[in-house]
């Protein structure tokens, strides 16, 4: 039985791509083969999911397709987008999409999908996501923020919403060693944020590094080298001898694993924070899209969140967070990440209902074959 992932794939994003494999890893362990749309091919190779580029070949070979990875409901109008420099999945796809699904129908559920975390309003969406949402093809599934699963219900869809599927992804691929620190005694801070919204702070971070010489910055680069997607600043690794590195996503287990050796992680990326807060490291967010203000008020931790051009606070709770000689949550936030670690899984449970009608006409054909 053949299984198709969708979603925004083929742009090296770290987040993306570890949801694409984590699914495609959980179908293969119910036997079904999953084919991920544009995905990399040795990464689809290494995650034992092979590759597809040809859209109407993608449809037409699976027996049910998955949408997961992604804003896929995003609200943001063609203007701004424009204006912004950005892309959707409204513009990368969901038309050829929706129009290979009308020529080889197929049967969509969603994996984890969210909007942009602004307001919820269906009139704002792409008319090509509202078809594909409101058409038979779609059969609901999961979402991340109680505002998608509002905008979904206004389509005339219901769909469940728990916490990020990321926020498991600390559980999915546990940590082998310990937090760096604790080999070399000195607090190791990722960094991630924007090139448009973060040079002040980026450049403030490496005079608190050059004050603090008990302090390591790690440059994060979250999308393949291969994509040539520069979203984030990084700095000269040369420029304070071995207090400045540069780490690389190409893999998104190797990428989720180091994020969670580290002590605190500062980044304007959604599931680069997510997945920090999945491995218990201190996450602090600058600048991030409204997405991620929004998942973090939905668990109460919005006193995380700066916006941009708060970066002298954020400064400041770093230098108070140093002063106490740890970089943790508090127990209530500890409290609040353990709750969404629990109802994350709600997403695998619901995908391996998905995969239940299509495992069944097999099962039963084996049951038979056996009492013969």
């Amino acid at each position: 039985m053949n299984l198709g992932i969708w979603g925004s794939y083929g742009y090296g994003n770290y987040g993306d791509e570890a949801m694409a494999v984590m699914l495609a890893e959980q179908a293969r362990g119910k036997g079904v083969s999953p084919a991920v749309f544009r995905l990399d091919a040795s990464l689809a190779q290494r995650y034992g999911a092979s590759a597809s580029w040809e859209l109407e070949q993608f449809v037409h070979s699976a027996d049910v397709i998955l949408l997961g990875g992604g804003g896929i409901l995003t609200t943001t109008p063609w203007w701004k987008r424009m204006l912004l420099n950005s892309s959707t999945p409204a513009d990368h796809g969901v038309l050829e999409l929706f129009t290979a699904l009308s020529k080889h129908p197929r049967f969509c559920y969603s994996i984890s999908i969210g909007g942009d975390g602004n307001e919820t309003t269906t009139s704002r969406m792409p008319t090509p996501i509202q078809a594909l949402i409101s058409s038979p093809f779609y059969c609901g599934g999961t979402v991340r923020l109680p505002d998608d699963k509002r905008m979904l219900a206004r389509l005339g869809k219901d769909v469940a919403c728990y916490p990020d599927i990321l926020f498991g992804i600390g559980s999915y691929w546990p940590r082998r060693r310990g937090r760096f620190s604790a080999y070399d005694g000195r607090w190791h801070i990722g960094v991630c944020i924007s090139r448009l919204k973060g040079i002040w702070l980026f450049r403030n971070l490496l005079k608190f590094a050059k004050l603090h010489h008990d302090v390591v910055l790690h440059f994060i680069r979250s999308h393949r080298a291969n994509c040539h997607i520069m979203h984030e600043i990084d700095a000269n690794v040369d420029s304070a001898a071995g207090r400045i590195h540069l780490f690389q996503h190409e893999d998104p287990q190797q990428t989720a694993l180091f994020i969670g050796a580290l002590d605190a992680v500062i980044s304007s990326r959604l599931h680069v924070g997510i997945t920090a807060m999945s491995y218990g490291t201190l996450f602090m967010s600058y600048a991030g899209q409204p997405k991620t203000h929004s998942a973090l008020r939905s668990l109460g931790l919005e006193h995380w969140y700066w916006p941009c051009g708060s970066g002298h606070r954020l400064l400041a709770q770093l230098e108070r967070t140093l002063s106490r000689g740890k970089m943790t949550f508090t127990d209530d936030d500890t409290a609040r990440l353990d709750e969404a670690k629990r109802a994350c899984v709600n997403h695998l449970c619901r995908f391996h209902e998905i995969l239940q009608p299509v495992l069944a006409p097999r099962e039963l054909t084996e049951k038979n074959r056996g009492a013969k």
